[in-house]
């Protein structure tokens, strides 16, 4: 691989990473209740990553760790 290629490459992993991380930190410095459901949505989003094939990304977009994570916030903030 190339230098430039790599370095792409390392530019669009963390992007990538902040993309998924920040907001997880977000919920969780906002509403540390929630911080084990985004740590699970945020896990779910990287498990998609590694998957063998389309059918196995299909399951994985199906998830409900993120719905789950939407559900407990609107639960959460709703009761405030």
């Amino acid at each position: 691989m190339a230098d430039g290629d790599w370095r792409e490459a390392r530019a669009a992993s963390h992007a990538t990473r902040a993309a998924i991380t920040a907001p997880a930190i977000r919920v969780t410095v906002l509403l540390p209740s929630l911080a084990g459901t985004a740590k699970a949505a945020a896990e779910a989003a990287y498990a998609m990553r590694n998957v063998a094939d389309h059918a196995a990304l299909d399951t994985a977009r199906a998830s409900s760790a993120a719905e789950e994570l939407v559900t407990a916030a609107g639960e959460l903030l709703g009761a405030a």
